[in-house]
């Protein structure tokens, strides 16, 4: 870290008054350069892997685990709805990833332009046929994408890349947040993985799902 924030003051120029680190957990203290300025940010939400998904649901309040059945047997009963998971060509396109990726973070102002990241059709491109890459995607008999999530596959800590959903009143399913939820932590526990990193946002209702929350820190240092 240290070569790469050298080498990237050489890169820029003397007229960089700063580094901005983000990202920071607890542990970073001992080789971040003495900051100038630190304040902490939204956690990181880490799913340790349950000794199975029925220890997964014990683990949760009476009402959110009633829910949580009660949403699985709404998506193994609706006609109207197909679910299919797979590398990322083949069950859904970049450039609709990116569409719902806009969607659902304009509902979370900031964080870059309309295009940035997720949002980007470059972005997503750049990762859509990886290996490692897989998504699970929800749509309708008519073929119309309802909502989709990306995973990175890693044998010990995959991480949840992104979701996006159609809003309800555009014809979107209320209940597909927590359906994909549930398919996580299939994945967690049959690939035998130490967890899953579930990523910032919405971190109470993260943890209200199992997740525990990572202290996080942004820091500007010379």
């Amino acid at each position: 870290m240290r070569a790469f924030r050298r080498a990237a003051r050489r890169a820029l120029g003397p007229g960089v008054a700063g580094v901005l680190w983000r990202q920071l957990g607890d542990d970073d203290q001992a080789w971040l350069p003495r900051p100038r300025y630190a304040r902490r940010t939204e956690p990181l939400a880490v799913l340790d892997a349950p000794a199975s998904v029925d220890a997964w649901l014990a683990g949760l309040r009476k009402k959110r685990r009633s829910n949580l059945r009660h949403v699985r047997k709404l998506v193994a009963a609706d006609p109207d709805l197909q679910v299919r998971t797979g590398p990322v060509g083949d069950v859904v396109t970049p450039a609709e990833l990116a569409h719902l990726a806009r969607l659902n973070l304009a509902k979370h102002p900031g964080g870059g332009g309309p295009r940035s990241g997720h949002r980007s059709p470059l972005w997503q491109e750049s990762v859509a046929f990886r290996d490692d890459v897989h998504a699970v995607a929800y749509r309708d008999s008519a073929g119309l994408l309802l909502g989709a999530g990306t995973i990175l596959d890693h044998p010990t800590w995959p991480m949840w890349l992104s979701w996006g959903a159609l809003p309800v009143d555009e014809g979107g399913r209320r209940h597909l947040y927590f359906d994909l939820f549930w398919r996580l932590v299939d994945r967690v526990v049959e690939g035998r993985a130490a967890g899953m990193v579930l990523g910032k946002g919405m971190p109470d209702l993260k943890a209200d799902l199992g997740a525990r929350l990572v202290p996080q820190h942004a820091a500007v240092t010379l």
